[in-house]
């Protein structure tokens, strides 16, 4: 082997353990350490009405304390985005019927199913019967959130960016009450089935 076929395997080798390499950092940091939350410090919050301050404690659970009952609430929505935003955009894609726009092909089926029951359609009926002092709560959590979600664009969650799915959206208050769709779907549950047939199938499958 010559020393030119030598010096060629070598350059060889070390170009692919550069792309190794960088292919290795894009996904371990870029991908999914950048978007860890910041914990410490300060933060701009031109949403804020006053100063609001959030402790942790040694388990990581929050402590807010604001100067007024909207600041509460919208810090709140901040921080649970900070901690939950990847699960609280699979509750809202989850009652929407649009897993599939990420997951694909095999999750059409839950969507269908989804979409069939009306979970948002539940969580909209339920939040247009909601009385103004909750409807404002409600109101001041998601600008909380959605605050978050722009602040930080790229870098909401790990699981969004190894999914290449598209930012999380502004979410409205019927975001809210889809986080527990079972809740708000009961009602369209109970129109579309029949206690009588339950029944029956019940009964069959004891018999058997």
């Amino acid at each position: 082997m010559t020393g030119n076929s030598i010096t060629l395997i070598f350059l060889v080798l070390l170009l692919a353990a550069i792309v190794v390499a960088a292919v290795w950092l894009y996904v371990y940091w870029w991908l999914m350490q950048r978007p860890n939350p910041r914990l410490n410090g300060q933060v701009k919050a031109p949403f804020l009405e006053a100063p609001a301050t959030v402790r942790r404690d040694k388990h990581g659970v929050p402590y807010i304390t604001a100067a007024n009952e909207a600041d509460l609430f919208r810090v709140q929505g901040w921080t649970h985005a900070q901690d939950r935003l990847w699960q609280m955009e699979q509750a809202r894609r989850t009652a929407s019927g649009r897993l599939a726009e990420i997951f694909g092909a095999p999750a059409l089926e839950a969507d269908r199913f989804c979409r069939i029951i009306g979970y948002r359609r539940a969580a909209e009926a339920e939040l247009a019967t909601l009385d103004p002092a909750t409807r404002q709560i409600l109101d001041w959590y998601t600008e909380g959130v959605n605050a978050y979600i722009n602040a930080h664009p790229g870098r909401l969650a790990a699981e969004l960016n190894l999914l290449r799915a598209r930012r999380a959206v502004d979410c409205g208050g019927y975001t809210c009450l889809c986080q527990k769709p079972g809740l708000g779907a009961k009602h369209q549950l109970a129109k579309r089935i029949d206690p009588a047939a339950i029944g029956d199938g019940l009964r069959s499958i004891h018999r058997v």
